[in-house]
């Protein structure tokens, strides 16, 4: 099994080996097309920030220096980014949960899965908001599920089901948490992971999170 079907089955892989941008671009490279963020860069460079120093709309903005529920990065996106490609480097005390759609789907068994894709929702982006599914589909086969409770509103009934089963914590599922090793990327399947951001440590250091947006 290959780099990449590890990170579907499991919603994430470790990478040993990489030493910095040009090793991490490599990698993000060998998965697909690197995306471009909202500011234009390939790589971006993310650190842990106080609520009114954050960007608006942000995970940051509404948490601030605290956890982050599990969630899909770009959510808000048309498609959001196949896979994420990270590097972390400094402080590297705070873990990322992390659990894989596989095991949330099959938690909830038929019913969840037929919510979800009956639910309707409000999708807030940027550029404003459009109405969107949570399915994500290849060719016209569902290939993944997108959720973030910050940028995505429940419309239909099917929805709010889906919604009250995530902020319930009914989900038996339990929850990886990933200790970040120096010179070790983190490849995320974006499409079948929700992940978040552990508790702050005591006495916190800085920490750089490098991430890549891969197609």
């Amino acid at each position: 099994m290959d780099l990449l079907e590890v990170a579907e089955d499991r919603g994430w892989s470790t990478f040993p080996g990489v030493n910095g941008s040009s090793d991490l671009m490599r990698l993000a490279m060998s998965l697909g097309k690197p995306v471009e963020n909202a500011r234009h860069e390939l790589i971006s460079e993310l650190r842990v920030t106080a609520s009114a120093k954050a960007r608006q709309l942000t995970l940051s903005a509404t948490f601030g220096t605290g956890a982050f529920p599990l969630h899909t990065d770009t959510a808000f996106w048309p498609t959001p980014a196949r896979f994420l490609v990270m590097l972390a480097e400094g402080d590297l005390r705070r873990t990322t949960p992390i659990c894989a759609m596989r095991k949330i789907l099959d938690s909830g068994g038929d019913n969840l899965l037929r919510l979800i894709e009956k639910s309707v929702w409000i999708i807030r982006g940027k550029d404003g908001s459009h109405y969107g599914q949570m399915t994500l589909s290849t060719k016209g086969v569902r290939s993944g599920v997108r959720f973030d409770q910050q940028c995505m509103k429940p419309v239909n009934a099917s929805a709010r089901d889906v919604a009250a089963y995530f902020d319930t914590g009914d989900r038996a599922v339990p929850i990886e948490h990933l200790e970040w090793r120096p010179h070790t990327a983190v490849v995320i399947s974006n499409w079948h992971a929700l992940h978040g951001r552990g508790v702050q440590p005591p006495n916190e250091q800085e920490r750089t999170l490098r991430r890549i947006y891969v197609e």
